[in-house]
């Protein structure tokens, strides 16, 4: 593989983060999370020689914040969809962005992908982009010479094109909630239940004054080549009741609003009847109050939630460069490694670390065969830069068993014959360990979430999924078991 990038650098600061995006505007790229960056660095060789400016150190880039003055939420630049499914505020005051932020890949894609980053790629299937464009969304752009707010609807220029300058970076998206009585929903359809890209997706906010709406905002995605209103259907929903005849009634209006392409995941005609599917079932849901019943109450991340003990923030903006040292923590032992600045965390694990459990399968995000954990989150090593190992821990399938006993869960694993031919297998027992770390009685439901990232092309899940209960109600019984002991 060609070199990833000629520069990469770690500012700490948003001030020197401009600095750097002046100084290299006609060849910089921005990371914060890298799911879509790293990927389109891989398979666009234009794009070699890049430089790369990393803010996901720039901790006055991470917040959610809620302003009571103004009922606004800004979301800054560095959360990721996990913490934004996380986020109470966000589940009960607009929770149709917490839905779509749930329907994005899988908990490792959310774990390092940003709303932020989301809304940046700007390709019409991404799945935040609706809710925020049905709510009238901020986004606030930043450089040297100064910050400016451009309102949602002015940010998309076309296919991927958006009102980003080469100096600019967006540093925060800003909305106004809706009011306490409105309805807001999301709904998505991919060919498979997780790791999908829409073929449509939609959000809608629904205004009532008793049962009489009287504002509505529907938008759809993946139907044109920006995200867009079907402002047709949204007059029509106008002074109406919300019952379930309306709603078909304002499902005839979708066509005018969509133009949708056929390529190789759908025709453009499956596409259009798709979407009135969809418009049908979302505005339906908020008449039955069922939108929230395929979100988990209790989200399943493979976020571990108490600091890693080693992990060591960049004090100084960090300029990665073929003489360069990453030192970083692997399985609780210290490495120093050189020369391999412009490789992904996965190709430093297997060729510098010589830690060869961690599979290379797909190398684009898809499989789960890379998942290791870094600063207690589960991630698929090949979207990340090795530049990020940097004062990080991290645990690959090398640091689950002691020198002289397999962990529970591979045992587990060995029992319910779960290995199969085993290529996947280290992926799945590392998303196993992060849920383990969230939590010590996952769900049937829960398991099949942490697993949702992991592909296995052998057979079904159903030993595997077998496995990880096993493992989990023996490892359950062994902590009631000590601490039965500790009361005798």
């Amino acid at each position: 593989m060609a070199n990833l990038w000629s520069d990469y650098y770690s500012p700490q600061s948003l001030s020197s983060a401009l600095d750097l995006l002046t100084k290299n505007r006609d060849n910089v790229v921005i990371i914060a999370g890298g799911t879509d960056i790293v990927n389109e660095l891989k398979n666009n060789p234009s794009h070699n020689g890049k430089t790369i400016v990393d803010i996901s150190e720039i901790s006055d880039l991470n917040y959610i914040k809620f302003n009571e003055d103004t009922n606004q939420i800004s979301i800054g630049a560095l959360i990721t969809h996990n913490e934004v499914v996380k986020s109470n505020l966000i589940i009960n005051r607009y929770f149709s962005l917490a839905k779509a932020c749930w329907s994005v890949g899988s908990p490792q894609i959310r774990n390092r992908g940003t709303v932020v980053g989301n809304l940046q790629t700007a390709s019409p299937a991404n799945d935040t982009i609706p809710p925020l464009m049905a709510i009238d969304a901020i986004i606030t752009l930043q450089s040297e010479r100064g910050k400016r707010d451009v309102p949602i609807y002015q940010f998309y220029k076309g296919y991927r094109k958006t009102e980003v300058l080469p100096d600019e970076l967006i540093s925060e998206v800003s909305f106004i909630l809706p009011k306490k009585d409105s309805k807001t929903n999301f709904i998505k359809v991919g060919l498979r239940n997780s790791q999908a890209i829409s073929l449509v997706n939609a959000a809608a906010i629904i205004e009532l004054e008793g049962n009489i709406i009287i504002k509505s905002k529907i938008t759809f995605g993946s139907v044109a080549e920006t995200v867009v209103h079907a402002t047709e259907a949204e007059d029509f929903l106008i002074g109406k009741s919300l019952i379930k005849s309306t709603v078909r009634e304002a499902v005839e209006f979708v066509g005018s609003s969509i133009q949708p392409i056929s390529d190789i995941r759908g025709s453009g005609s499956y596409r259009s009847e798709l979407a009135r599917s969809c418009l049908l079932k979302l505005l339906n849901e908020l008449i039955d109050g069922s939108e929230k019943k395929s979100f988990p109450s209790n989200p399943i991340t493979l976020t571990r939630s108490r600091k890693s003990k080693n992990r060591k923030p960049i004090d100084e903006t960090a300029n990665h460069s073929k003489n360069s040292v990453i030192k970083t923590i692997i399985n609780n032992q210290e490495f120093s490694f050189s020369n391999c600045f412009d490789k992904t965390l996965l190709q430093l694990i297997r060729e510098d670390a010589g830690l060869t459990g961690t599979k290379i399968g797909c190398d684009e995000g898809e499989c789960g065969s890379c998942t290791v954990i870094i600063n207690g989150k589960a991630v698929y090593s090949c979207l990340i830069p090795a530049p990020c190992a940097h004062n990080s821990e991290i645990i690959t399938i090398e640091g689950v068993s002691t020198k002289d006993n397999l962990h529970d869960i591979q045992t587990a694993f060995i029992e319910e014959s779960a290995v199969q031919c085993g290529y996947c297998t280290p992926g799945f027992i590392m998303s196993t360990l992060a849920l383990f770390e969230e939590t010590t009685e996952p769900s049937i439901d829960d398991i099949k979430i942490a697993i949702s990232g992991n592909l296995c092309r052998c057979t079904g899940y159903y030993s595997i999924i077998k496995a990880i209960d096993a493992a989990a109600k023996k490892m359950a019984n062994k902590d009631n078991e000590s601490v039965g002991s500790t009361n005798v």
